[in-house]
């Protein structure tokens, strides 16, 4: 389900959409740009200029987004941008630089996830006192992992603070603390502020991950498609346009409906562990 559907089904108040919008479409927005703009600049280095003459080394977001893959991007929750335009015969070595050309968008998309994941670490320590820590903790006793809940998004607190929800811990910790009197902790929030910052880093940061591991499967047409093709295949193996069709069907079908199929979302599962992975590194350096 896409942003605009989970939004307007979720009963939340006008205030709380127009906040999740303000944040979620300059992270959708930045992300697919910068994502097109990675493959027309690794043309670009490659010798090719097609990319470049088309105006695709550009951080205008009418220079690469498509009108149906953005509104699909929130209302399904599935997307696309323009692709960029490529000549690999001008380019010096054209299977090894349409290799790296096929990766740039999604390096750039993990590149900026671990940005993402490193900022949430540090604005969380920042934002949330050990206190308020420990008493959410004490309520959510499954969970008692301190700063982990709150940067990885296999935890309750991190969905609660990707969502805006930070007011349902306050309030959960507050009804808690009525049945346990004696235990008293400081609930304040250092830098309310900060709050935004970190949801902003939460959504980009999945985002841009959700991206990376999406764009690196092979299926055509997708980068990991023409990564795999060329790694493996020298870039030989042929689709054609109806098995194409056929194949995006299946593969979005599943992508749709996937967690009713198998019980889980395959890519969601993907996406949770790469993401468990780099939180612990992070929180473990700092």
């Amino acid at each position: 389900m896409g942003l605009l559907s989970r939004l307007f089904s979720s009963g939340e108040d006008i205030r709380s959409i127009l906040i999740t919008l303000c944040l979620y479409i300059p992270a959708m927005l930045l992300a697919l740009i910068l994502h097109e703009c990675a493959h027309a600049l690794a043309a670009h280095w490659s010798g090719d200029e097609t990319a470049r003459d088309a105006g695709r080394i550009s951080l205008n977001p009418l220079d690469h987004l498509s009108l149906s893959g953005t509104l699909c991007m929130l209302f399904i929750g599935i997307g696309w941008a323009k692709p960029v335009p490529v000549d690999s015969r001008n380019m010096r070595n054209p299977r090894k630089n349409m290799i790296w050309v096929s990766l740039a968008g999604i390096l750039t998309n993990f590149s900026l996830f671990l940005i993402s994941t490193f900022f949430i670490v540090i604005l969380c320590k920042l934002a949330l006192p050990s206190a308020f820590i420990s008493s959410v903790d004490r309520v959510y006793t499954n969970v008692g992992n301190g700063y982990y809940d709150y940067v990885n998004a296999n935890g309750n607190c991190f969905w609660m603070l990707y969502s805006g929800k930070l007011d349902v811990l306050i309030n959960d910790v507050s009804e808690w603390y009525r049945t346990y009197p004696f235990y008293r902790y400081d609930l304040t929030i250092q830098y309310p502020a900060l709050l935004y910052v970190i949801r902003f880093f939460m959504i980009f940061g999945i985002m841009n991950l959700s991206l990376a591991v999406f764009n690196f499967l092979p299926v055509p047409p997708l980068d990991g498609y023409n990564f795999w093709n060329l790694v493996l295949f020298k870039g030989r193996m042929r689709i054609s346009r109806s098995a194409m069709i056929v194949i995006l069907i299946i593969f979005y079908a599943l992508m749709l409906f996937g967690d009713r199929i198998f019980g889980f979302s395959p890519l969601s599962k993907a996406i949770y562990i790469i993401q468990g992975a780099f939180a612990d590194l992070f929180l473990s350096i700092f």
